[in-house]
């Protein structure tokens, strides 16, 4: 029948490409071999299979088109004319596909990273036209390698041409060529996605760390994948100062503190949990202040916070989920884009987690969904976290009954779970926990559901839950050996709409708790300034006697006063500047408003109006810290050297 041989001919066409593909990678692998360091043996598997993955993307990502015309249901493609456009529009969209990865085997040196949407400024450049012949001249290997693949393809084509359908019959073929395509378009999208959970998030670049050491995920990618994944994700990196002047004002390179206020004594262990949308107008400490009001949503982190040093005024630095991991653990924000979506976010990085591991300590990231969630553990892979404990993990070691049915584990099982692995962990340890129940569709283990009162916002119930699975957790451990001698860092991934009108619009939807609890009680009190999620490293780091200088756009806490401190996050179309009193709003070029966040926290008064300007001396800075910003990004520099 007709179907069978156009799947036969169609699928020797696709296999065709993964030839090609690979052949790409190989002269990449050779051409680039000093920069790229030798494969380990036992890496040689994982990049192989790293390689697939995104080559499937690739490939099907560019021939959506080709597979639609080629298993479309009707006669006609037995015409001659038809079969030739076939022909036409396999090669042109491959084509364009090979010269994007050849060209990247060669551009590669001088970026050390594939070629992304923001490489596609060049092109508007004066001149181009110059540079790209001359190009060609001095890479004319990458033509003649070009060449030998598009042969490759004509004569598959060529030879695939001679399996000829046999006449088209109606009766029975629509249904079988409607199956067919309803199966291709779902594998397409299977390989696009780059997996079938529906927790795990569409494949992004950062997930090459995943198959390979992060000297060699570039060898991983693909660049057509690589291109088309990043299109609309380039930031636009402002630039107001020369160079002298902007490190001068702002540097993202920290020192260790010799005159540290606070040093904490040995090397304590390090548990850092990070509360899925645990905001503070969901706290009676935190929204009320007192902790006397009704809004008590989240009672043992408030009773946690009262033993512990809080940050009152603290904000998170991004806006969903994937942007906490890297403003934590490598005190980088995201602005506009997330960073862990941007080309630029594939790179080393000396983050907490390498830092803390330089220091000898155990290092190890929890999260209850699968692994590929949200590029979490590839980015923990790119910060030198060394062990992975998810969804996977769990079942393997509990079954699986505890799925939640939409995102991964249950809240007060998985913190269990990590209970117990913290307690078989070598010390000092740095442990690193995401949390997920308390995320839509708020979905309750059965067993608490009736037990938990209702809030006067849907979200309020899971915040409980997860509030009480922290308790759970802390009662669990407060009698293990290892605890009293243990630092907990709490924070939340981001903040959520709270019961208070303020908490809808910024700065008070950012605003996030920051705790700092060892049972010892050494580190006790409040802190009201301004902070942010870019401190936590910062602060870390200096309190646990890091010696080394590291790269971070953070301020260490308990060592810069308050009054000193401003947070940026984006919201609006604009940066949003926080100081203890003031709140800015930035549009890149000026100043377009200005509020007393906290007397007026619906914003009703632009103070810009009475004649209130920003201090020059903290716009300069806030100018300089952006440009850092799009500078190191656009470099992808992220080590202190």
């Amino acid at each position: 029948m007709p179907l069978f041989n156009d799947l036969i001919k169609t699928a020797l066409r696709i296999l065709s490409l993964y030839v090609a593909f690979f052949l790409c990678r190989i002269f990449f692998y050779w051409y680039n071999i000093g920069d790229l360091g030798a494969i380990a043996a036992d890496d040689i598997g994982r990049v192989i299979r790293g390689g697939l993955r995104f080559d499937s993307a690739s490939i099907f990502y560019i021939n959506l088109p080709f597979l639609v015309f080629a298993l479309l249901p009707h006669p006609i493609k037995q015409h001659k004319v038809y079969r030739v456009f076939l022909w036409g529009l396999f090669l042109v969209v491959n084509s364009v596909g090979l010269v994007v990865n050849i060209s990247d085997i060669f551009y590669y040196p001088f970026k050390l990273a594939r070629i992304a949407s923001d490489d596609l400024h060049f092109f508007s450049e004066d001149g181009i036209g110059s540079v790209l012949g001359r190009s060609i001249l001095d890479y004319w290997s990458g033509l003649l390698f070009f060449l030998l693949l598009f042969g490759w393809l004509w004569w598959v084509l060529k030879l695939t041409e001679k399996i000829t359908p046999t006449p088209f019959r109606r009766v029975g073929s629509y249904i079988a060529y409607l199956f067919i395509i309803a199966a291709t378009g779902g594998l397409s999208i299977l390989l696009i996605r780059g997996s079938a959970s529906r927790e795990a998030f569409p494949m992004q670049m950062s997930d090459a760390s995943f198959f390979a050491p992060p000297r060699q995920t570039s060898l991983v990618l693909s660049n057509p994948f690589c291109l088309i994944r990043t299109m609309k994700k380039r930031v636009d990196f402002p630039s107001y100062l020369d160079e002298a002047e902007m490190n001068r004002l702002f540097r993202p390179l920290r020192q260790p503190c010799d005159s540290a206020a606070i040093r904490l004594a040995g090397k304590p262990n390090v548990v850092l949990i990070i509360l899925e949308s645990f905001g503070n107008g969901h706290s009676a400490l935190l929204s009320d202040g007192d902790g006397t009001g009704g809004n008590n949503h989240m009672p043992f982190l408030d009773s946690l916070a009262r033993e512990g040093y809080l940050f009152t005024n603290a904000f998170q630095n991004g806006i969903r989920s994937m942007d906490a991991l890297p403003s934590v653990w490598a005190s980088i924000p995201s602005f506009k884009k997330e960073f862990l979506a941007l080309p630029h976010s594939v790179a080393p990085f000396k983050g907490l987690p390498t830092c803390l591991h330089e220091m000898d300590y155990y290092t190890a990231f929890f999260h209850g969904s699968v692994r590929h969630s949200m590029s979490f553990v590839a980015f923990g892979e790119l910060n030198g976290m060394k062990n992975f404990f998810t969804m996977e993990d769990y079942e393997a070691a509990r079954g699986k009954g505890d799925y939640n049915g939409y995102w991964g584990i249950h809240d007060h099982k998985f913190l269990d779970f990590m209970g117990e692995k913290l307690t078989t962990f070598p010390a000092p340890f740095f442990a690193t926990l995401f949390t997920l129940s308390s995320h839509h569709p708020f979905v309750l283990p059965e067993e608490y559901s009736a037990l938990l009162e209702e809030g006067t916002l849907p979200i309020h119930k899971v915040i409980k839950y997860s509030d009480l699975s922290l308790r759970l957790f802390f009662e669990k451990v407060k009698n293990e050996a290892w605890y009293n001698n243990t630092l907990f860092v709490i924070t939340a991934d981001h903040g959520s709409r709270g019961e208070a009108e303020k908490y809808q619009s910024s700065p008070y939807n950012f605003a996030v708790p920051i705790l700092l609890y060892h049972p010892s009680g050494l580190l006790k009190g409040q802190d009201n300034g301004i902070a942010q999620h870019i401190d936590i490293m910062p602060t870390l780091l200096n309190l646990l006697g890091y010696e080394q200088p590291f790269f971070g756009f953070g301020n260490d806490l308990l060592n810069v006063p308050g009054d000193e401190r401003f947070a940026v996050h984006y919201f609006g179309n604009n940066y949003n500047i926080l100081t203890t009193g003031r709140l800015y709003l930035f549009n890149e070029r000026e100043i377009t408003g200005i509020f007393d966040y906290k007397n007026d926290p619906l914003q009703k008064h632009n103070l810009q109006l009475s004649g209130e300007a920003i201090a020059p001396q903290l716009l300069e800075k806030v100018k300089a810290f952006l440009q850092q910003y799009g500078t190191h990004l656009s470099q992808r520099a992220y080590l202190p050297d």
